[in-house]
């Protein structure tokens, strides 16, 4: 009888069938292509990019090595904001999941100049505990409370700790720490290290039922504190009534729990966010997963990983059957989604649902990615899914999609909503190959055909002209446009001779446009509803083509009128066209 078996019959568990969800087939790829804009380079292990909220704009990058720095205007400042090395354990250079592990800014920093920060500092330990006598040695996991100077670019370096908790490996730390749209605070522990929670020790090194399933632990778990209200001695915080462990057994932090390593999380809670709280956990051998966390939610680890059965003693080999209940009879809850490692690499990186305003295609996507798919190698790799259909999708890189080229270290987000992405040549801690880059969605052009409103007879008696503005976007720029391949007609944009035409920012973004005209008795336009399109080259002689519904209405006189269907400027996403082979 299998270990989990038996625990099913010792807790009363009610065993259910659980079907392994293998699947060897790639991630399939998207219809979201990016790019990328280098903000910092020259780091050494950059985990993550945040913001103080206090309307600076200025980019908060924390360094697993120690540092947190400043971007500033486009510029990495040279003096760290902050440095806690002296309270820091030593970093393997090889590869360590300690380190400053997370950052987060007090929703009115702006005013109290208060943050908190996530960090693995050494302990002693004692003989007999797994870390004790290791090469990393013994650490605890600590969340300390920091404050702003009189100087904006660094803060007090002497912090507060309000929570602490040991850690019996050097891995599965979890890490991130954030504010929840209810205000309170949110961090997440992984379940202490090693492999299977500990229970294919001899003994178990994480208790009986391992860490993960264990309501009396804070660790496998996400936490959730008030920092705001007054403590309750003897803790340095509060805790939130509606905690689910609040007046009853299990440790009252908790927000929830079963999980393995979950060391990334947010919250959908930019403009049309739904606030619901995304967490990737990193899975062991087979499976990572994406959850949407609830309080007092059980998500299964131990028990299973990914929608699969788990057994510590055959990992490589899901149970058909596994407990559908924890120990105390709570129900298991499913991800949203999972992938195996042989579809998308070996450790999921969570991200970001995206409520950014430069790339429309990519609004409420949850964007997160894979680590890498081996060790030995850089190659981590961007998803996309949404809550509502979870199906995983890879982004595109580039006109010729092409590799992200770096382990992937963590994600980021601005003060507008707007994306980066954190990644580094380097497996661990080591050299100066990390950078952080904002992803840019390329939209490509957009057209325009009335700009200015200019009314535009199309009479055919009238020899007028219809102007038509090709738009420049956040991926698509104007200048790039080989103009003398430029045409213009209905679906399909037949050749159209085009009198005139400049350069300008018709749509008042910041962005140039190009405006030309085209002879209305030429321009092929039918009566009624059709689709205009320009179409044509780049100097590099990729084609691309921007179309748009528009009407053609009786004027009052003679001849008629060229109007937009859409609303002015709000152009149908454009139709990139690879060269044919690419």
């Amino acid at each position: 009888m299998s270990f989990l078996a038996r625990v099913a019959l010792t807790l009363g568990m009610l065993l259910v069938v659980h079907l392994p969800s293998f699947s060897f087939a790639q991630i399939p790829e998207g219809d979201i292509v990016i790019e990328f804009e280098t903000v910092a380079s020259g780091l050494t292990a950059p985990l993550g990019v945040t913001h103080a909220g206090d309307g600076s704009g200025r980019l908060f990058v924390y360094e697993q090595t120690s540092q947190i720095r400043i971007v500033d205007g486009g510029t990495l400042l040279p003096a760290p904001f902050l440095d806690i090395s002296a309270s820091l354990v030593a970093i393997n250079p090889f590869f360590d999941e300690r380190g400053l592990l997370g950052v987060a800014f007090h929703p009115d920093y702006a005013t109290n100049g208060r943050f908190f920060v996530r960090y693995s500092s050494p302990r002693a330990g004692a003989p007999g505990e797994p870390c004790f006598g290791t090469s990393r040695g013994c650490h605890e996991e600590v969340l300390a409370e920091y404050s702003a100077s009189p100087d904006p670019n660094v803060a007090n370096p002497a912090g507060t700790i309000l929570f602490r908790v040991d850690e019996p490996q050097f891995n599965h730390d979890g890490g991130q720490v954030a504010f929840g749209p209810d205000g309170f605070l949110y961090f997440s522990l992984g379940d202490g290290g090693g492999a299977h929670d500990g229970l294919a020790d001899s003994p178990p090194s994480h208790g009986p039922i391992g860490n993960g399933q264990n309501i009396e632990t804070a660790l496998g778990a996400v936490l959730r504190i008030d920092v705001d209200s007054p403590p309750q001695t003897p803790l340095a915080y509060a805790i939130p009534s509606s905690n689910h462990f609040v007046g009853e057994p299990g440790k009252d932090e908790i927000y929830a729990y079963g999980f393995r390593n979950p060391y990334r999380f947010s919250f959908d809670d930019g403009p049309g966010g739904t606030g619901a709280l995304f967490l990737a956990d990193v899975g062991q051998n087979l499976f990572e997963e994406i959850d949407i966390v609830v309080a007092g939610g059980n998500y299964g680890w131990v028990i299973r990983e990914g929608f699969s059965c788990f057994d510590p003693f055959d990992p490589q080999n899901p149970p058909a059957a596994c407990p559908d209940t924890g120990p105390h009879g709570e129900p298991l809850i499913d991800p949203i989604a999972d992938y195996s490692h042989a579809e998308g690499g070996i450790s999921v990186i969570g991200g970001f649902v995206y409520r950014g305003s430069q790339g429309p295609s990519l609004v409420g996507k949850y964007v997160f990615g894979d680590f890498s798919a081996t060790f030995g190698s850089p190659g981590g790799r961007l998803y996309f899914l949404e809550e509502s259909d979870p199906s995983i999708r890879e982004l595109q890189i580039g006109a010729f999609d092409d590799p992200y080229g770096l382990f992937l270290k963590g994600f980021g987000e601005d003060e507008d909503g707007e994306l980066y992405v954190c990644g580094s040549t380097q497996l661990g801690a080591v050299g100066a190959g990390g950078i952080v880059q904002r992803i840019v969605v390329i939209e490509g052009p957009k057209i325009d055909i009335k700009p200015d409103s200019d009314v535009n007879s199309i009479n055919p008696l009238s020899r007028g002209v219809i102007p038509v503005a090709l738009l420049g976007t956040s991926g698509f720029d104007v200048a790039d446009v080989d103009v003398t391949t430029l045409a213009f007609g209905p679906n399909g944009a037949p050749p159209a001779h085009k009198k005139g035409g400049h350069a300008g920012d018709v749509d008042d973004d910041g962005l140039d446009d190009l405006l030309s005209h085209y002879r209305t008795e030429e321009s092929g336009i039918a009566f009624g509803d059709s689709e205009a399109c320009v179409t044509g080259e780049l100097l590099d002689g990729t084609p691309f083509e921007a179309c748009d519904t528009i009407r053609t209405v009786p004027a009052c006189g003679v001849g008629f009128e060229l109007a937009l269907l859409l609303p002015m400027l709000i152009g149908l996403h454009a139709r990139r066209r690879r060269p044919h082979g690419l």
